[in-house]
């Protein structure tokens, strides 16, 4: 709230008080950090301020707006993918080199 909020941002203490019918001085604490919105008055300032009142809670909890994450939903991380399949089929390599007997390099 504090970058949005204050001198030379987007809004100014008096006139989120006026929108939202909180007073100035609760506003400047939630913005510093020494005072904390109960849910009615959250939802007021959400209203007003928007969803990006809410993605800084958020991104406080490590959630990650899904605009961040350019895949859509269910897609799968191919080089994840990628890096996965080859730690496996070296775990499998080395499981059947150990498994050869040694005449002809057939599997016991």
């Amino acid at each position: 709230m504090r970058t949005m909020v204050g001198p030379g941002r987007r809004w100014s203490y008096s006139g989120l008080s006026q929108l939202t019918g909180i007073d100035q001085r609760s506003l400047q604490a939630y913005a510093s950090g020494t005072g904390c919105p109960n849910l009615s008055k959250f939802k007021r300032l959400l209203a007003v301020l928007g969803p990006e009142l809410a993605r800084d809670i958020d991104k406080m909890y490590g959630w990650l707006p899904r605009e961040l994450d350019r895949r859509p939903p269910g897609a799968l991380d191919l080089e994840n993918l990628r890096r996965q399949l080859k730690d496996s089929l070296a775990v499998l390599d080395a499981m059947q080199a150990q498994s050869v007997d040694g005449t002809g390099g057939k599997p016991s």
